[in-house]
């Protein structure tokens, strides 16, 4: 009969670890007392930011307070100008001048010329090495 020389087998090693974290885990907990996780009634916890301040006043806040604005609004007068303004310049961009139609079509040939002239032109000069 062979009796195991090695010492602890594989699976104590593996199980040490999460054995030693479950026992960290547990003493952690048992720290605390019921009278720390149960709340008093006439013993209200301390605030620790703006919110948790709020909620400790045992009041409502009144949300029928107008707000404060950011940055100063515009008046009646300022908006009716920057109104009057826009519409000018939008008038100003759609009536801009439509172009004439025997320029445009002399332009579109001239275009035309060129983009068939141009490439080979530009290969001439390319194959000469210049």
């Amino acid at each position: 009969m062979k009796t195991n020389v090695r010492g602890p087998g594989i699976a104590t090693r593996r199980f040490a670890p999460l054995l030693i974290a479950g026992l960290a885990f547990l003493t952690a907990c048992a720290s605390g007392t019921i009278d720390d996780a149960v709340p008093h009634a006439g013993n209200p916890p301390a605030a620790t930011s703006a919110t948790e301040a709020a909620r400790g006043t045992g009041q409502f806040p009144n949300l029928n307070l107008p707000r404060k604005a950011a940055t100063a609004q515009f008046t009646a007068a300022e908006q009716q100008q920057q109104t009057g303004e826009l519409a000018t310049l939008r008038q100003a961009n759609e009536t801009v001048a439509a172009p004439d139609p025997a320029t445009t079509s002399a332009d579109q040939a001239a275009l035309s010329k060129l983009g068939q002239t141009e490439p080979q032109a530009v290969l001439k000069e390319i194959e000469s090495g210049q």
